[in-house]
């Protein structure tokens, strides 16, 4: 019933609701499942804006946000990863769509993918050396500077980062240099 508000045709009753989901927790969860599946984006969106604010008490919705990272809204996808990073999910099929998502069509969702991947670290560096392969210049180019920020956790892509110093494209090359020169930073001060 309370999930219900969050598509009250009043912005303070939504926002009402909003708040009281969140303080409710994990509890609130089951019932914002549901509103996930909503026909109006604005409310799959703002359900996905409360699951991130439960965090990782909101466990179990990361299926039903791994679907919406393909959600025909923009603004729905991009709250969708932002919720999957404060939840903390780290399941491989959630970080493939994110993965996926570096070549999305809209530049706020592969910003907010490439962040959400940045924080997952070493789980995220399989799926993020297929996207360095992909045809897109500017595509290999965002998942480099991913891995760039990943840094020493990233060692595994030491090999295909060293591939793309070859890249056709300029920035690529670049993007991959860098990257490889904070690995190789970081296992440098690792070590003293």
């Amino acid at each position: 019933a309370l999930a219900e508000l969050l598509h009250d045709t009043d912005g303070q009753v939504r926002s009402t609701a909003a708040h009281t989901l969140e303080k409710m927790g994990a509890d609130a969860v089951p019932s914002l499942l549901v509103q996930l599946q909503n026909r109006q984006a604005s409310v799959r969106e703002l359900t996905a804006n409360v699951l991130r604010q439960i965090g990782p008490d909101a466990k179990a919705a990361v299926p039903a946000l791994s679907e919406r990272l393909g959600d025909e809204n923009a603004a729905v996808r991009d709250a969708a990863a932002f919720a999957l990073r404060d939840i903390g999910a780290k399941d491989e099929a959630t970080i493939f769509a994110l993965a996926e998502l570096l070549h999305d069509t809209d530049g706020q969702v592969r910003s907010t993918a490439a962040l959400t991947l940045n924080r997952m670290g070493a789980d995220a560096v399989p799926s993020l050396l297929v996207q360095l392969q992909y045809h897109q210049a500017s595509v290999r180019e965002l998942t480099a500077n991913v891995l760039w920020q990943i840094g020493l956790d990233a060692k595994a892509a030491v090999p295909a980062l060293s591939e793309r110093l070859g890249d056709e494209n300029a920035a690529v090359r670049d993007a991959a240099a860098f990257a490889l020169q904070e690995i190789f930073q970081q296992a440098k001060a690792a070590l003293h």
